[in-house]
């Protein structure tokens, strides 16, 4: 299985992320560089970079989150609201941990996750079969949501209405 690791070309970093040229080439975890492991639901920011956000913490900001770069989220095809679990190694003069090494994202190996099609691009099927609500002539109220509101398989359906105006009894004669 193929892991992905952060790029980062500049020696500064290469020192403290202990990046060799092996393992860049192999894509496997440095085992000299100490790292942790996190989980997180990413939140991404205006700039292109982004946090890990603690579910126990209700998703609020706290000052040792652990920074995920524009370039993982770039090549990892990262969106919000994704659940990453990871690995991530405490930077000198850092508020929190880097993420360098992405294990899952929402539940799935990195591999997996390329083949999610995101929801913007999913084809909507439209029912092709109708609902036919009106049962008698003599009861109006489901002939008039078959005028009004014409419903098929495949659709979901909310009735709003104050309390006790009869929603269930509608739903009863359907």
């Amino acid at each position: 299985m193929k892991s992905y690791e952060s790029d980062n070309n500049s020696a500064k970093n290469d020192i403290y992320f202990g990046y060799s040229e092996e393992r860049d080439r192999g894509y496997a975890p440095d085992t000299a560089v100490s790292t942790h492991f996190v989980r997180g639901v990413l939140e991404i920011m205006l700039e292109g970079f982004g946090f890990l956000r603690q579910p126990e913490a209700g998703l609020a900001r706290a000052p040792g989150d652990p920074y995920v770069s524009a370039a993982l989220i770039n090549k990892l095809r990262l969106r919000n609201g994704n659940e990453i679990v990871g690995r991530a190694k405490h930077v000198p003069g850092a508020q929190g941990p880097r993420v360098i090494h992405v294990d899952s994202i929402d539940g799935l190996t990195v591999d997996e996750s390329f083949k999610v099609i995101p929801f913007e691009r999913l084809t909507p099927v439209m029912p092709r079969v109708r609902f036919q609500l009106e049962t008698s002539r003599d009861v109006l109220s489901t002939r008039i949501m078959d005028l009004f509101t014409p419903m098929g398989r495949g659709q979901r359906t909310l009735i709003v209405a104050p309390p006790r105006s009869g929603k269930t009894v509608l739903l009863r004669r359907a």
